[in-house]
């Protein structure tokens, strides 16, 4: 039996979250995780190459990548602000790595294993939805753009090697939930359906949220439900 229809009509829980608050969450996610993403970078030929001639005779200068690896941490993710319905965030990433770098050099062959450095600090924005009493962030899709910087010296050569790496938000920030109801019992009295000297009896009852809605505006998000209890039955 549904004990819900006397409950005054309209929503009959409202919460409003602040941007702030959901700030303090993922704060404390983001600080305490470290190597949140490795790259392997494949090997590459010739990321530089220079003509030469000298007295005549023609030489070229290259470089190649062999091997490398990196690991990248989430350093900050961040609520700007809501706007109809949107989330507007700011994402930061830094990484460190090594790679083995092989080349010629005045038609001298020679490896080095300079360090590598990643950086990234873009913006994107998330969907705020509501799934069965919890709080949904969804990323937009957009490509972003980890920035790379390689200083390398070989043998006599001394060359900064840049490039950026598209990568996707969506496999960088999978959704995120915020639970804003875990399924709960209570105890009501009621008439007591035995004769006995008690006149009232205890039973457990479910408590469902219904016809949930939520609109993320003015750096709120307003979040509305309707409450159900339903008498536990074995």
């Amino acid at each position: 039996k549904n004990y819900s229809k006397n409950l005054p009509e309209g929503s009959n829980l409202v919460l409003n979250i602040k941007l702030e608050t959901l700030n303090k969450v993922i704060e404390k996610v983001t600080s305490n995780r470290v190597d949140d993403i490795t790259i392997i970078l494949p090997p590459k030929k010739q990321i530089m190459n220079e003509e030469k001639n000298v007295f005549g005779i023609k030489y070229s200068n290259y470089l190649n990548i062999d091997t490398g690896n990196v690991k990248l941490d989430l350093k900050k993710l961040k609520f700007d602000k809501f706007e109809n319905n949107k989330i507007y965030a700011t994402l930061e990433i830094e990484g460190s790595g090594n790679v083995k770098i092989s080349g010629k050099y005045t038609g001298i062959p020679a490896s080095v294993n300079p360090d590598i450095v990643f950086y990234m600090y873009e913006t994107f924005t998330l969907d705020a939805n509501s799934v069965n009493g919890v709080l949904v962030l969804k990323p937009n899709k957009k490509t972003l753009k980890l920035k790379t910087k390689i200083s390398i010296k070989l043998l006599e050569w001394s060359v900064p090697y840049y490039q950026e790496i598209p990568l996707e938000i969506t496999d960088l920030i999978k959704p995120i939930s915020f639970p804003l109801s875990v399924p709960s019992q209570i105890m009501f009295p009621l008439p007591s359906e035995t004769f006995s000297n008690n006149r009232l009896e205890f039973a457990p009852f479910n408590v469902e949220l219904k016809g949930t809605s939520m609109k993320a505006h003015q750096n709120i998000i307003d979040y509305r439900t309707d409450i159900e209890f339903k008498r536990h039955t074995k």
